[in-house]
């Protein structure tokens, strides 16, 4: 039997919009972190970048979060990553910190339809996490985020506060890997040395052909 490895592809395709807010905690999500179709079991490294536009943080401008991960694909599957976001802010109003929750999922968006999402298979996964995720704003700011798997219907206890809809026709037994990233600083003071970066680790192409007999 032979398997061949199709591209998968890691864009920037997320826009993190703060422009009125007071103080406490202010919600987005879900955005698109990563999105693409495995074809060639085995582990790859996958690594992903949200484009913070926040123009309620002390610098103003923009904030890059990067991330990455190793990731073991046991089967072909179509993933999903969505990105929930919390900024925590203080009465000026400016943007102290944030936490971020990556959710890998499976994508069962029907053609033309919204997004909708489920679980993977419990006991036999379509996929499992081989790595910690890392997250990244500023070189003062790295998080490293174990992995923790949830039930979908068990989900709204971690991500409280969220519009969870795109679950709505999961199969509540089913299983995500949640990576949580908190106290993130989206206050970088040179905002064009990640611009840089966001070349290198925004935009990545996994090109490899891997042939399994």
């Amino acid at each position: 039997m032979r398997f061949t490895k199709l591209p998968a592809r890691c864009f920037v395709l997320s826009g993190l919009f703060a422009l009125t807010a007071s103080a406490g905690n202010i919600y987005y999500g879900p955005m698109q972190d990563y999105a693409g179709t495995i074809y060639v079991p085995g582990t790859q490294f996958v690594a992903t970048s949200t484009l913070v536009l926040n123009a309620l943080s002390r610098t103003g401008g923009t904030s890059p979060i990067y991330d990455y991960t190793y990731i073991t694909f046991n089967k072909p599957v179509k993933v999903y990553v969505a990105s929930y976001v919390i900024l925590r802010a203080h009465g000026d109003p400016i943007i102290d910190s944030l936490d971020m929750f990556d959710v890998w999922a499976m994508d069962i968006t029907p053609d033309g339809g919204p997004l909708s999402l489920t679980g993977f298979t419990p006991g036999d996964p379509e996929l499992m996490p081989a790595d910690d995720e890392h997250f990244y704003c500023c070189e003062n700011s790295v998080i490293d985020a174990p992995f923790t798997t949830y039930p979908v219907g068990a989900l709204s206890t971690v991500l409280d506060g969220f519009d969870l809809s795109e679950f709505s026709n999961a199969d509540p037994n089913s299983i995500v890997y949640v990576a949580e990233g908190d106290g993130l600083d989206p206050n970088c003071p040179e905002p064009a040395t990640w611009v840089l970066l966001a070349g290198g680790l925004g935009v990545c192409g996994l090109s490899r052909r891997l042939v399994r007999r």
